[in-house]
């Protein structure tokens, strides 16, 4: 059992993985639209919460802040630290030529993915953490 938990959890583990290096390439072929999505936004007077000014400031590694903020709030759903003119900011974001978030909901969603993924992994090493002690052997004689 524990070679099959040892298995599973070391595919969750290099997954997500795989995942993020595919994502930093759909980031870089994105980059202009993460670009011009960004000016079009401050343009139209809308600022950014400092998380979310961070966010913007780490480039590749806040992006995934950023397509959580923008995909959450163009489907006008609840963001941590949400803008006072969430409303205007709604409107703004499904007003725009889609070309500009498209790419970005495929971006969030891959994000989710890579993170469902790796919480399967920190779930099993847990487990086999478990399984490995006095006490988790002793369940393991006890099921069998």
């Amino acid at each position: 059992m524990n070679s099959i938990i040892f298995y599973i959890a070391m595919t969750s583990a290099s997954t997500p993985f795989v995942i993020i290096v595919f994502l930093l390439f759909y980031f870089i072929i994105n980059n202009k639209k993460y670009k011009n999505l960004l000016s079009m936004y401050y343009e139209q007077g809308f600022t950014l919460t400092p998380l979310y000014q961070f966010y913007v400031a780490m480039g590749f590694l806040g992006s995934f802040g950023m397509a959580y903020y923008f995909c959450r709030l163009k489907k006008n759903k609840k963001v941590i630290f949400s803008p006072e003119n969430q409303e205007s900011i709604v409107a703004f974001l499904n007003k725009i030529n889609s070309d500009h978030t498209t790419w970005l909901d495929n971006y969030y969603l891959a994000t989710l993915i890579a993170l469902l993924i790796y919480s399967i992994f920190i779930i099993l090493s847990i487990l086999k953490i478990i399984l490995d002690t006095d006490t988790g052997k002793v369940l393991c004689n006890l099921l069998q």
